[in-house]
C-alpha cells in the first residue's frame, strides 16, 4: 500500500467555526513543527504516509479480487489537533474505504493549524493507494 500527496479544500458550517484551507501555519505532526513550511508539509506527508502503511490493512474481500486503486479521504483537523469529519470522497469498495476511517480513527492529535497564532479547523484530502504486493 502506498500513499501518495496531499492536498487542501475549503469547507464552512454556518452553525460553526469556519473550517479553513488557507491558514498561515498549516497542521502538523508532532516533531515537524520546527522546521520551515515547506520541510513541515513534507514532513507532514512522511509521517502521514508511515501511519497509513503502518495502520491500513488491505481488506481480504479486496485482495479475494484483486481491487486496486485509489481511496480519497477528508477529514477535519481540529483546533485541539484532534480530527473529525471523517468522510471518504471516493471509494473503490469491498471495504477499502471502511478500512481508510478505521485507521484515521487511530490517528494521534496533531499540532493544529494557526491564523495570527490562534489555533484554527483547517480541512484536509488524503488519497490512499491500494496495491497489492
Amino acid at each position: 500500500m502506498l500513499f501518495s500527496s496531499f492536498g487542501l479544500a475549503v469547507f464552512a458550517q454556518a452553525t460553526e467555526e469556519p473550517i479553513l484551507y488557507d491558514v498561515e501555519v498549516r497542521p502538523t505532526w508532532k516533531g515537524c513543527e520546527d522546521n520551515t513550511d515547506s520541510l513541515n508539509n513534507i514532513c507532514f506527508e512522511n509521517k502521514l504516509a508511515k501511519f497509513f502503511d503502518d495502520f491500513i490493512i488491505y481488506p481480504e474481500r479486496a485482495k479475494k479480487k484483486k481491487l486496486e486503486g485509489q481511496v480519497i479521504v477528508q477529514f477535519v483537523v481540529e483546533k485541539d489537533g484532534s480530527i473529525s469529519n471523517i468522510k471518504i470522497i471516493r471509494d473503490i469498495g469491498e471495504g477499502c474505504g471502511d478500512e481508510v476511517v478505521r485507521a484515521l480513527q487511530h490517528l494521534p492529535k496533531l499540532v493544529p493549524g494557526m491564523n495570527k497564532g490562534v489555533a484554527v479547523r483547517v480541512i484536509y484530502k488524503a488519497p490512499i493507494n491500494f496495491m497489492l504486493k
